[in-house]
């Protein structure tokens, strides 16, 4: 047998023996619970229109977005929410509208948030806005 031949012979020979090995190894790393092992139940806490994002704020409270331009703070405790005034106007519609409500790490002190959505530009055009307000 010539040396390319035996060397072709012995990657196919143990090419699926270190195959099997990496699979073997990687169920062995991340088990699978069983539903009886991890229950998960989900209890509504508040209903909205188009939820799009939330964020707990340092008293647990949270800041929840909907798709169409609304801001609520929501108690999860009681499950009220009040509409939060003075937000952008959004360019709703389609992918468009209210996206991600994020606070500054140092909300507690400052109390600025930092939000993204969709504002109208000139004509039909319309593009994606990053503002930070209190």
């Amino acid at each position: 047998m010539t040396r390319k031949l035996l060397l072709s012979l012995a990657v196919a020979l143990t090419l699926p023996v270190f195959t099997t090995a990496c699979v073997a190894a990687d169920k062995a790393a991340s088990p699978v619970l069983e539903k009886a092992q991890w229950p998960f139940a989900a209890t509504e806490v508040a209903r909205f229109d188009e939820p799009w994002a939330m964020s707990f704020l340092p008293d647990g409270s949270l800041l929840v977005s909907e798709k169409s331009g609304a801001l609520q703070h929501l108690d999860p405790k009681t499950g009220k929410a009040a509409a939060i005034s003075g937000v952008p106007d959004v360019a709703y519609g389609g992918q468009g509208g209210f996206g991600d409500i994020l606070p500054h790490p140092g909300f507690a002190r400052n109390q600025w948030v930092y939000l993204s959505y969709a504002e109208a530009g000139t004509g039909a055009t319309s593009g994606a806005a990053v503002a930070r307000a209190r």
